[in-house]
């Protein structure tokens, strides 16, 4: 695994340089320095994320591209991947975070764009966006099928939004809003 986040430094010297980022993604992500004589694919799928974004920051980015890096993830882990966004943004590293959570990208980032169907819906300040009626963090959620419900989405059966829905037999409602 260790070799798989050095890697990510493949276009610096090997040097203490590079060994001190090493111990800063190990800082950031202690499972990882826990784990780093395991094979890479034997890592969990959260732990693979970690991996990766690791790995990603061994190259020393000023921009630090992430594509979804909470899908399928549990609660917890989403959480931890969260801190760690927050921290790298509070030491200035820019990100770019295509994400469809939209509360965790809204904790993670200081602006957004919202696409919807490929095309930009709204943009503006996270702050502002979170806040927001029309946004997708204002938007109910299936109880039944636990997925984000936006405009003009669908829920995970596939059902348009529209409360209530039929999804797998049961209706959905819209859960409560969790603040």
């Amino acid at each position: 695994m260790e070799k798989n986040l050095l890697l990510g430094a493949y276009a610096h010297k090997w040097d203490a340089a590079t060994r001190a980022t090493l111990a800063e993604v190990y800082e950031l992500f202690p499972v990882l320095g826990e784990m780093r004589g395991r094979l890479a694919g034997a890592l969990s799928g959260g732990q693979q994320q970690m991996l990766a974004i690791g790995r990603g920051l061994m190259s020393k980015p000023r921009l630090l591209l992430l594509d979804e890096p909470t899908t399928g993830l549990s609660p917890k882990l989403v959480e931890d991947i969260l801190a760690v966004l927050k921290r790298l943004r509070a030491e200035g590293l820019g990100m770019l975070l295509v994400e469809q959570n939209a509360k965790l990208t809204f904790e993670a980032t200081s602006r957004c764009l919202v696409v919807e169907n490929g095309e930009v819906a709204m943009t503006g300040t996270s702050e502002r966006l979170r806040h927001d009626p029309k946004s997708a963090a204002s938007t109910s959620v299936c109880d039944q099928c636990a997925d984000v419900a936006g405009r003009g989405g669908r829920c995970g059966g596939g059902q348009a939004v529209e409360w209530p829905h039929r999804h797998r037999g049961p209706l959905c409602r819209p859960a409560i809003p969790k603040s």
